[in-house]
């Protein structure tokens, strides 16, 4: 006996099988074993946080910025900014997301660039290549 689905009405990686933010056919119990990707994507967290406002756009900017460091090379919010079109205290947070077991659990490394009194840093995502 077969199940019927209504193609109208399923998510494209259900229908294709190809993962939404890093294009690999590693979809396993609706979560990529690639990049960590969850078809669940889970609420945010914070005081003022409302998934009914906020989950479409907070995910949206978590997958732009993914786009962006899932190559592992390091880059500064603001170059990651340049990219994505998002603030860099966004970009910053979802940065912090990524470290969170439910949006990946991934490994963001963090080191300052250039004269240290700047303070200025620049992040990667660690995506267990060990890529430097």
């Amino acid at each position: 006996m077969s199940k019927s689905t209504n193609n109208k009405t399923e998510p494209a990686w259900v229908r294709t099988g190809v993962c939404p933010w890093c294009g690999s056919r590693a979809i396993a119990c609706g979560r990529c074993i690639m990049c960590g990707w969850n078809a669940n994507m889970p609420d945010h967290d914070g005081e003022t946080y409302e998934s009914v406002f906020d989950k479409e756009r907070l995910n949206a900017q978590q997958r732009r910025v993914f786009e962006v460091m899932q190559d592992g090379r390091w880059r500064t919010l603001r170059e990651i900014s340049e990219t994505t079109g998002d603030g860099e205290a966004s970009i910053s947070a979802r940065l912090r997301d990524f470290r969170k077991e439910k949006f990946g659990g991934f490994a963001v490394d963090r080191r300052r660039r250039g004269e240290e009194k700047r303070g200025l840093f620049e992040y990667r995502l660690d995506m267990g290549g060990g890529q430097s």
